[in-house]
């Protein structure tokens, strides 16, 4: 009996311990990334308004071309983190050994996803209509994208949340003074672009001074049992979710007029704001789930889920009674057509970002098969914005259905993978 109270005291004691590291890790990323969203979003606003609608539109369309170049930022920083959770407190030359093999691979292949990246970018100028040069400029970035998420996901991995959060707030910085320098002498969405290249390169310098203690061990190699196929699994999943996420303002710089596309932009990065508020959430819950059982990290997930939908309702509530009052503050009455669709944005973005918290989770559990069924669901966004865009209404509410059965996909193989 003595035993089994004990193990039930050890039980309640882990279960505690795990909230709690949930809800400090949860704080301090909801404080630093939404800092960080919010100078994103400052940026934004300074761009709306020293661009005309037009050159908006072309920054929109090119920032919405960053998420999907972000990708191996996001699926490297996932790898990075879990590994490095698992190796925390044990051996801390395997973490030095895992950056060391994931920085050489990131040089390669951000070398050769930019070779590759040089002829799409030529269709993707002629799809939306922008300058080439534009393109190429914005396609550099994936050489940031490959390197700086290794350093910052040791830091997730270890738990060092609050320095993690430095290194991204010190990209908005650093993004917000050089990109308005640039415009401020002439340079417009050339200058826009170029702010946000300094921004990542400075963060990229500071994330791997912050981990400089790793570089103290004794350089080894290691060997990581089924690193490559989960590495594909993560990167398949957040290109699924990064795709749907910014292919919007894509198709509506196709199908609408420069201008309409350009408000359509402001709308849609304000239905986003409940997505980047929320993702932090996901980003604290992702190395307390990593190496769980089923049982102890459902919990964790359930609870992530509940505090998702608690801060993405109220956001739409937000954006539902006071849609005239946010676009006149933060972008300007030019943009005050949209105001009618933002609700419906919001409601979109919330379906996303349950979504990518249950993608988040199912990494978590290193699911690895029938991945290839997720593909469905961007081929059926993408049938859905071309079928309905007579308006931006319409356009808007077949991009939150897409979403919706995005997340029904994602829970049902969360479902079979718990059976």
């Amino acid at each position: 009996m003595c035993s089994v109270a004990n193990d039930l005291q050890r039980s309640a004691f882990w279960m505690n311990a795990t909230k709690k590291d949930l809800f400090k890790g949860s704080l301090i990323l909801l404080i630093m990334l939404n800092s960080f969203n919010l100078l994103n979003y400052v940026y934004q606003f300074f761009m709306a308004r020293m661009l005309s609608m037009a050159d908006y539109g072309v920054f929109a369309a090119l920032m919405s071309l960053i998420y999907l170049l972000g990708v191996p930022m996001e699926s490297t920083q996932i790898i990075s983190s879990k590994y490095s959770s698992v190796f925390n407190g044990k051996n801390e030359w395997k973490t030095r050994a895992l950056v060391d093999k994931m920085f050489m691979r990131g040089l390669k292949f951000s070398l050769i996803v930019y070779l590759i990246f040089i002829p799409l970018a030529l269709f993707l100028a002629w799809f939306m209509g922008i300058n080439v040069w534009l393109v190429l400029l914005t396609g550099t970035l994936v050489f940031c994208y490959f390197i700086t998420p290794i350093s910052r996901g040791v830091l997730q991995g270890k738990k060092k949340f609050l320095k993690m959060g430095m290194s991204f707030l010190s990209e908005s910085i650093f993004k917000i003074i050089f990109g308005i320098s640039f415009i401020f002498f002439g340079f417009k969405v050339y200058g826009a672009m170029g702010g946000v290249i300094v921004g990542a390169l400075f963060s990229l310098i500071l994330s791997f001074y912050f981990i400089k203690d790793v570089y103290r061990s004794k350089k080894r190699k290691i060997k990581i049992d089924g690193g490559r196929q989960y590495s594909i699994s993560v990167f398949f999943i957040l290109l699924i979710i990064f795709f749907m996420f910014s292919v919007d303002i894509i198709f509506a710089k196709r199908f609408f007029s420069e201008d309409v596309a350009g408000a359509y932009a402001v709308a849609s990065l304000m239905g986003k704001m409940i997505f980047f508020a929320i993702t932090p959430i996901s980003k604290a819950m992702f190395p307390l789930t990593s190496g769980l059982s089923k049982k102890n990290s459902s919990k964790i997930f359930f609870n992530t889920i509940k505090i998702t939908l608690l801060v993405g309702i109220i956001g739409v509530i937000f954006l539902a009674v006071f849609p005239k009052l946010l676009i006149s503050i933060l972008f300007g009455s030019k943009y005050l057509a949209v105001f009618g669709i933002l609700w419906v944005l919001g409601i979109a973005f919330l379906f996303l970002s349950l979504a990518n918290v249950a993608a988040y989770y199912l990494l978590s559990l290193k699911k690895r098969k029938n991945m290839g069924i997720f593909l469905i669901f961007p081929i059926i966004q993408i049938a859905l914005l071309y079928m309905f865009n007579k308006n931006l209404f319409e356009f808007s509410s077949a991009l939150a259905i897409s979403f919706a059965l995005l997340l029904g996909g994602l829970l049902l193989a969360i479902k079979n993978e718990k059976d």
